[in-house]
């Protein structure tokens, strides 16, 4: 995609990657001089250090610069923090892989949710199944830890409607 818009509009493109907590993190998909990237496991979306043939994980981060935590707020503070060889790493939310050392971000750990008897729901592998049908134009999977169904809002298309 970079080189193509580089044809089209010969303007540089520079992948960038980091967040409000911690700053930039990644150009290009190697790590900024001075951030520590690192993976760790999410169990609950099968993604682990040890897969083969890349790791994968969620994206942890720690900086010079980032926050020290959510003022006033220690629960979120402990939920967004993690401690690895005594330094404090930001907890992203992003899933990555990490290929010959660099982070290729894969999926989003907030864009899935558990339902109230304790099934992790992926939205975005129903939306792509069901939205790859002839008779759905968008779909949106929606839910929470208080629900034990997942709702689902389809917008049919023409097609659909003509029948």
């Amino acid at each position: 995609l970079k080189t193509w818009i580089f044809e089209c509009i010969r303007c540089l493109v520079i992948d960038g990657y980091g967040t409000t907590d911690t700053g930039g993190l990644v150009c290009n998909a190697e790590v900024i001089s001075g951030r520590s990237v690192q993976l760790i496991d999410c169990p609950e979306l099968n993604y682990f250090t040890t897969d083969t043939p890349h790791p994968r994980g969620e994206v942890v981060a720690h900086t010079p610069r980032m926050t020290p935590g959510y003022y006033n707020d220690p629960a979120s503070t402990a939920e967004k923090m993690i401690v690895i060889g005594g330094l404090k790493f930001f907890r992203t939310g992003d899933i990555g892989q990490l290929i010959n050392g660099k982070i290729k971000i894969i999926d989003r750990f907030s864009s899935v949710f558990k339902l109230v008897q304790g099934v992790w729901v992926i939205p975005s592998v129903l939306e792509e199944l069901y939205g790859s049908s002839g008779y759905v134009h968008q779909l949106y999977v929606y839910g929470d830890s208080a629900m034990s169904n997942i709702g689902v809002a389809v917008v049919p298309t023409q097609i659909f409607l003509d029948e």
